[in-house]
């Protein structure tokens, strides 16, 4: 029996080698396309909703929070508002509030029911005063800010 001559064994090995590489590079540039995608979609979504408590005061069991939007993005829809106690971080009320901050902007959310008293005190009898208040963004976003409401 005769084999094949060593040139075109040769030729075959160069040509299988070359297109495996061919194959590779083609997965290689498909998934690093999907990669890309992936992240960039990521990183337009990681701005959205993004907010922050400038100030918190209460007047009459009524608490009005300002709030500024970080986003370049107008916000709208229910906010969730909770105020916990600062000394134990027992929730003492929440709220879902329809609030709409227009995009880097500041607005006031007005919101009653959510555990204050009238009198602007929490059910603590050692801290009263001392609330933690979070809000989140109907996108998610959570920021909260410990204050002192009387």
């Amino acid at each position: 029996m005769k084999g094949v001559s060593p040139v075109v064994a040769t030729v075959l090995m160069v040509a299988v080698a070359i297109a495996a590489a061919v194959v590779a590079y083609s997965w290689f540039m498909s998934l690093q396309s999907q990669v890309q995608a992936q992240s960039s979609q990521g990183a337009s979504a990681l701005g959205k909703g993004q907010i922050q408590l400038e100030a918190v005061e209460c007047n009459a069991g009524t608490l009005k929070i300002t709030i500024r939007n970080l986003s370049s993005e107008e916000i709208k829809g229910p906010f969730t508002v909770t105020v916990k106690d600062a000394v134990n971080g027992v929730t003492v009320g929440s709220k879902s509030v329809d609030f709409v901050i227009a995009a880097n902007d500041v607005n006031t959310l007005s919101v009653s029911d959510v555990g204050v008293n009238a009198d602007c005190t929490i059910s603590d009898p050692n801290n009263p005063n001392r609330v933690i208040v979070e809000v989140v963004s109907p996108t998610g976003f959570t920021a909260s800010t410990a204050a002192r409401i009387s």
